[in-house]
Order: C-alpha cells, then structure tokens, then sequence
C-alpha cells in the first residue's frame, strides 16, 4: 500500500507515542514500533522527531488558516 509523507508523519507519531506508552509494559513491542518509526521517517530522510515536527507545522499551518 503506497502512502503519502503526510500519512507516513501521521504513522511514525502513532509509532513513537505507542513505543513511549509500552516501553515499561511490553519493551518488546515498544522497540519494534520505535523501529519501524524509525525506518519510515528514514525513507524521507527524517528522523521520527523531525517527523513528528513535520506534521506539527502542517496541522498548525492548517488551524491557522480557519
């Protein structure tokens, strides 16, 4: 399935707060979404914090036209 860098931002944001959230509860499960954060942030030369601050912007940009 193809997604857009928009969607990707949306995915590593969810991926990063659900690693944030589990990393006490399941460390396995918190480590596999912080990677594959990881690994979609990279395909646009990103890291997921950057990501993160991608989509930000954008939904700031957004709410500040309406």
């Amino acid at each position: 399935m193809e997604t857009t860098p928009q969607e990707d931002c949306i995915i590593v944001a969810a991926l990063g707060r659900l690693a944030y959230q589990f990393e006490d509860a399941d460390e396995l499960l918190a480590n596999q979404a912080w990677m594959l954060a990881v690994e979609i942030a990279d395909e646009h030369g990103l890291d997921p914090g950057d990501a993160v601050l991608q989509l930000e912007l954008r939904n700031s940009h957004v709410n500040s036209r309406n």
